[in-house]
């Protein structure tokens, strides 16, 4: 691979930092200054294409029930916020997240890196975009903007940042979901097993601090991040499909639909995730964070 060198913090840019991990070869850094955790080394953009070019978007899936379930009460928090009527999920893969927007009468956007995706969204009457095109929308265009498991991929993390500040109307929200690098399985199952360290899929890892101060620097105001979520599957498998499409299996989502199924065991996951919240250590970083209006700023 032509591998990046990566120098400096992605976050602070300041080349103060200490070896945190080595996996596959590749060092784990993390910031001295401001305390993101970041892979040394970056893939290059044709590592990039040949990683994320039919990445698990060979054919169209059906979304589980418990991930539609947890959608639908994620836009049911959204609704305080529409106004324009637009919302934007950036990173939105085949558009999961969105066909449950679009059955509240959102009228939904998608920007996706993947041309596999893109065709998939638009078989299902959903406008996603490529990067490039995603680049006309006006400023302010959105009243929601979405970010689903979409920082810890990317080389630049302030690309999208500055995008979701400009897109975004004074007043919405802008909300996402990254990987928790604090969570209780690292602490579990070590370093040299923690799960979410994969490359070149996995290039930032932050904390509750590291997401604040990333929006923060990008002139957002936080409302709340959540930390929830256990995750029982310590390894990922993948799976190559007969059309030579890629997928990721684990336990996790069958527990999901378990407990999506039974109201104790809905009451029981509420009650767990109040408590990661409260000591950080959720497997899942949730971040709500909103525009200030002009008057505010």
């Amino acid at each position: 691979m032509n591998e990046i060198t990566q120098a400096s913090c992605p976050l602070c840019g300041l080349e103060h930092s200490t070896r945190l991990f080595i996996h596959n070869n590749h060092l784990g850094l993390k910031c001295l200054a401001c305390g993101l955790v970041y892979m040394s080394a970056f893939p290059s953009q044709q590592d990039l294409d040949t990683c994320y070019g039919t990445y698990s978007y060979g054919k169209a899936i059906n979304a589980p029930d418990a991930t539609k379930a947890s959608y639908q009460k994620l836009l049911q928090e959204f609704e305080p916020y529409r106004k324009t009527n637009r919302i934007l999920d950036y990173g939105c893969g085949q558009g999961w997240f969105l066909e449950e927007a679009k059955k509240r009468g959102w009228e939904v956007w998608g920007v996706e890196y993947s041309d596999a995706a893109i065709r998939l969204g638009k078989e299902k009457n959903i406008k996603i975009l490529t990067l490039e095109e995603a680049n006309n929308f006006e400023q302010g265009f959105f009243d929601i903007i979405v970010m689903i498991e979409v920082l810890e991929h990317v080389t630049d993390i302030h690309e999208p940042m500055t995008k979701a500040n400009t897109w975004l109307r004074p007043g919405g929200l802008f909300y996402c979901t990254t990987p928790n690098f604090n969570s209780i399985e690292r602490y579990y199952s070590g370093l040299e097993n923690f799960r979410i360290i994969t490359w070149p899929e996995h290039l930032n890892y932050f904390t509750r601090k590291t997401l604040c101060r990333i929006a923060k620097k990008h002139c957002f105001t936080k409302k709340k991040v959540l930390t929830t979520g256990l995750s029982f599957s310590l390894k990922k498998t993948k799976k190559t499909l007969d059309d030579g499409t890629t997928v990721i299996t684990n336990t996790d989502e069958q527990i999901r639909e378990k407990i999506n199924g039974n109201v104790v065991l809905r009451l029981l996951k509420k009650i767990a995730n109040t408590i990661l919240t409260i000591t950080g250590l959720g497997v899942t970083l949730k971040g709500y964070f909103i525009k200030p209006t002009q008057n505010k700023q």
